[in-house]
C-alpha cells in the first residue's frame, strides 16, 4: 500500500496560434486537499518567445493575479473536496484565448513544494540542451504506483502457481512489436514451445473514474496495435490496482471497454485464482524428464 498523497496539476500554456494549437508551457499549478494550492511560473516568459509572435505580458500577469487572489482562501490543508473541485472548474473557466490551462492530471507526492519543482522542470523549464532532454526522458508522475502495481502482479502470479520449474516461464517487461509501437507488458507467462502467451498488465484505479477509464483505454489501444501486427496467439488480462488495502472493484465502464477489445479484467484477488488455474496445465509447465530414463531403456534392450 502506498503512503503517498495525491494531488491534481494543471499546465498553464501561452497560446501562440489557437488554430494550429501552437503554445508554450509557462507555469504549473498543483492542487491538493492536504496541502492547498501551489504554483510556479517562468520568471521570464521571453525565453520561449517566437520571432513572429509578440507575447502579451499583461494577459499573463492578469491570470497570475487572479490565481493569487482565488487561492488565498484555500491556502493550507482543507477537507472540503467539493470546494477544491469548484476552484478547479473556475481556473479552467478563467483561462482565455491567450492563457489556457491543460486538463487536470493526477500525481502522487511526498512533499508538495518538491513536487511542484519536479513538475515545473519536466513541463515548463526549458532544458539546457536537446540532448539532455532526450537522455532524461519524460517523468511519469504515477511511476511509483505503476512499479508497485507490477511488483504486486508478479508476486501474486508466482505465489499462485508455486511450481519450482515455472520461474523461467514468467517474463517481466515482455515486449511485443505492434503495427506502430513496441508495446511492453508487466508479465508474460510463456508456453513451452507453441501455444498461447498469457499477458498481464496493470490498470490503475484512481479517485477520478474518468482517469481510470483513460488508463483502460490506453491499454486497449496498445492491445489493438499488438493484435493487428502479431495475430491471436496471446491473451491479455488487465489487473486493476489501487492504493487501498481492500481489493478494488474494476470500474464497470472500463471493464466493458476492455471486454469489447477481448481483454479480461481482474483485481489482485481474482488474479490469484486465474494464475492458480495455470498450475495444473502441464502443457504450459511440463515437468522436466527424470534423469536415468534412457539408461533403463538401454538395460532392458540388453536383456533381450
Amino acid at each position: 500500500m502506498s503512503t503517498k498523497l495525491e494531488a491534481r496539476y494543471f499546465v498553464v500554456r501561452y497560446m501562440y496560434n489557437d488554430l494550429r494549437d501552437e503554445a508554450a508551457n509557462i507555469g504549473i499549478v498543483v492542487a491538493s486537499p492536504t496541502g492547498g494550492i501551489a504554483s510556479k511560473f517562468l520568471d521570464d516568459v521571453t525565453v520561449k518567445a517566437r520571432a513572429d509572435v509578440k507575447i502579451d505580458q499583461p494577459a499573463i500577469e492578469d491570470f497570475r493575479s487572479w490565481l493569487q487572489a482565488s487561492t488565498r482562501d484555500l491556502d493550507g490543508p482543507t477537507s472540503d473536496a467539493d470546494r477544491l473541485r469548484a476552484w478547479e472548474q473556475s481556473i479552467v473557466e478563467r483561462a482565455g484565448n491567450v492563457v489556457r490551462v491543460s486538463d487536470p492530471r493526477s500525481v502522487l507526492f511526498d512533499d508538495l513544494e518538491a513536487e511542484v519543482e519536479a513538475l515545473f522542470r519536466e513541463w515548463v523549464a526549458p532544458s539546457s540542451s536537446p540532448r539532455e532532454r532526450a537522455e532524461t526522458g519524460p517523468r511519469d508522475p504515477l511511476g511509483g504506483l505503476r512499479r508497485e502495481a507490477k511488483s504486486a502482479i508478479v508476486r501474486v502470479i508466482r505465489d499462485a502457481i508455486a511450481l519450482p520449474w515455472t520461474a523461467k516461464k514468467l517474463v517481466q517487461d515482455y515486449e511485443i512489436a505492434g503495427t506502430i509501437h513496441r508495446n511492453k507488458f508487466d508479465v508474460a507467462v510463456m508456453p513451452p514451445k507453441t501455444g498461447t502467451i498469457r499477458l498481464f498488465h496493470h490498470v490503475l484505479v484512481l479517485p477520478d473514474a474518468e482517469e481510470s477509464y483513460d488508463q483502460a483505454a490506453a491499454l486497449a489501444r496498445r492491445w489493438l496495435d499488438v493484435q493487428q501486427k502479431s495475430g491471436n496467439h496471446k491473451q491479455l488480462t488487465a489487473v486493476f490496482y489501487g492504493r487501498d488495502e481492500a481489493p478494488v472493484t474494476p470500474p464497470a465502464e472500463a471493464t466493458a471497454l476492455l471486454k469489447h477489445n477481448k481483454i479480461r479484467s481482474a483485481n489482485l484477488d481474482q488474479l490469484a485464482d486465474i494464475a492458480s488455474d495455470l498450475a495444473p496445465q502441464r502443457r504450459l509447465f511440463p515437468a522436466p524428464r527424470r534423469p536415468g530414463g534412457g539408461h533403463r531403456r538401454r538395460r532392458r534392450a540388453t536383456r533381450r
